[in-house]
């Protein structure tokens, strides 16, 4: 067995090594005993809460590689206040909550996700009142994961990919369609109150804020860039405009059990976080969605909206018919999948409805965090690096970046007339 020596990754979440007979118990229904394993060169990886690599497991006479990620609280940066580590290791738990309860019952339904071999989480602490660091810091998550072979990720995508990638979303969506009963079990085991990590009631009050303060400089340093949209009225009010729909806006989103309409959502589809087959630039195969942190219950165009604003440049985007040929591309799908009845029922008027409200939604978050320098070299940092894949097109390229702007004050105006009459 070759293994980094200092890599805490081939620990398990007691601190000891893992072994070929951990292994083992760990896979016990998948596949029998181990009796060799090794850490796939160049394949680890160290993110702000999570540690991976592939391993290369040998179980009787077959040969095979599989994925570990491993969540340590106890790893996270120590100046975390309690609450955001909180938060972040509630994500944890939702990722692996999600494959060992949910997964399953999606995978029977025709959903093409990666299957996990071995779900371990240890975050008990979290359902204590309180809160306090210390207690936090001692559970963790070890997922093994079926090695996604055949994939690709891509960061920004063309438009067949952004269509791959939107038709993997409709799959995801229509097998938790207005299931009460599977999205009941999601309200109470995955996020509290829904999924989508820039939800209002996960980062609110200091993102409204800071919304205000970052404003003017990005109206400054894009006034020569884009002199007609930064002295546009409609955006350069677009905090205030924000900021007076926001509550309106997360009510909008926030999907009942009973809710029509109500699905299971991703929480956080970037680039990223979506398996490409090696033909999705020809238009075959199937996406598989990864990282399913943030997944919970909502409704399914905030995956959309979310995924083409950060993961599609402008250029792609707006090519053939437009960002609105996509949506309909995606509604497509999702309708092929659902019964007679409840096609039906999820009309174009509806489907855009939400979609503006999904838009708005995650722009009150990039608001609060958005370029404030047009230069290229600082469009050119956020787009170089083995992370690069993580940042939304929209801090990567300016004209992204002036796009988005125009596309959530064209959502506004809409927004601001108030719901659609097939709603009220």
């Amino acid at each position: 067995m070759s293994v980094s020596a200092d890599s805490g990754l081939l620990n398990d979440l007691y601190g000891h090594p893992l072994t070929c007979d951990s292994l083992s118990t760990l896979l016990d229904e998948a596949g029998g005993s181990v009796s060799a394993f090794e850490l796939v060169p160049g394949s680890e990886r160290r993110w702000p809460q999570s540690h991976s690599a592939k391993l290369r497991v040998c179980q009787g006479d077959i040969a095979r590689t599989i994925f570990l990620k491993k969540v340590e609280a106890a790893g996270a940066t120590s100046d975390k206040p309690p609450a955001t580590l909180r938060r972040d290791m509630l994500s944890n738990r939702c990722e692996a909550r999600f494959y060992r309860e949910f997964a399953p019952v999606l995978r029977a339904r025709g959903v093409h996700l990666i299957e996990a071999l071995a779900v371990v989480e240890q975050l008990s602490e979290l359902d204590l009142a309180g809160g306090k660091r210390d207690g936090q810091r001692g559970g963790g998550v070890l997922l093994l994961l079926e090695s996604a072979e055949g994939f690709d990720q891509a960061s920004p995508l063309t438009r067949a990919q952004a269509q791959c990638a939107l038709a993997g979303l409709a799959q995801l969506h229509a097998a938790a369609w207005e299931d009460r009963a599977l999205l009941r079990q999601a309200a109470i085991r995955l996020h509290e109150g829904g999924g989508t990590w820039w939800a209002l009631r996960q980062r609110g009050t200091e993102e409204m804020t800071r919304m205000h303060t970052i404003w003017p400089r990005f109206l400054s340093a894009f006034a020569e860039m884009a002199p007609e949209v930064t002295s546009r009225p409609s955006i350069t009010s677009l905090p205030e405009r924000l900021a007076r729909l926001a509550p309106w806006i997360a009510t909008e989103l926030t999907a009942a059990v009973e809710a029509p309409f109500a699905t299971m959502v991703h929480g956080d589809p970037k680039a990223a976080n979506i398996f490409l087959p090696r033909r999705a630039g020809d238009g075959g195969g199937t996406a598989v969605p990864v990282d399913f942190q943030w997944v919970g219950l909502g409704f399914g165009m905030s995956d959309v909206a979310y995924h083409l604003s950060h993961a599609v440049l402008p250029d792609a985007l707006e090519a053939g018919g437009g960002e609105a040929e996509l949506v309909a591309g995606y509604c497509a799908a999702l309708r092929s999948r659902l019964p007679t009845a409840a096609a039906a029922a999820y009309t174009d008027e509806v489907a855009t409805y939400h979609y503006r409200l999904a838009l708005a939604d995650y722009a009150r978050l990039v608001l609060s965090r958005f370029v404030t320098d047009a230069a290229p070299a600082a469009f050119a940092a956020n787009d170089t690096g083995p992370r690069a894949a993580n940042v939304g097109v929209i801090y990567r390229n300016s004209h992204a970046a002036v796009r988005f702007v125009e596309r959530v004050d064209e959502a506004l105006s809409h927004l601001e007339l108030g719901s659609p009459s097939a709603l009220r």
